[in-house]
C-alpha cells in the first residue's frame, strides 16, 4: 500500500465565509437599488456608489454582530444575577 495524503491539496480553497459575504453584498446591492428605484428620496449617483454602500453596510453588520455576540458571551459582573439585578443576600 502506498502513502495516501490526508488532505487533497489539488483543489483551491477559499477563506471561510467569503462566498457568503459576496452573496450578502449582492443582496444588499439589490435591496439598495430597489429603494433607489421606488423611493425618490433615496439618491445614488452610480452603481459603484451603490456597491460601496453595500460593502460598508456588510462591514457594519459584521462588526455589530461580533460586538453583540461578545457582549452576550461575557460573564456577568460579580454580585449580579443572570436576570440583571442584585443577587439575594447581598
Amino acid at each position: 500500500m502506498g502513502f495516501v495524503p490526508a488532505v487533497d491539496d489539488s483543489t483551491p480553497t477559499a477563506p471561510v465565509g467569503c462566498a457568503a459575504d459576496v452573496v450578502d453584498v449582492f443582496v444588499y446591492v439589490v435591496v439598495l437599488n430597489l429603494f433607489i428605484e421606488y423611493f425618490p428620496a433615496v439618491i445614488s449617483e452610480s452603481f459603484t456608489l451603490s456597491l460601496l454602500t453595500a460593502v460598508l453596510l456588510l462591514i457594519v453588520a459584521l462588526l455589530v454582530s461580533r460586538l453583540a455576540v461578545r457582549r452576550l458571551l461575557a460573564p456577568a459582573p460579580r454580585g449580579f444575577s443572570a436576570a440583571g439585578g442584585r443577587s439575594p443576600g447581598r
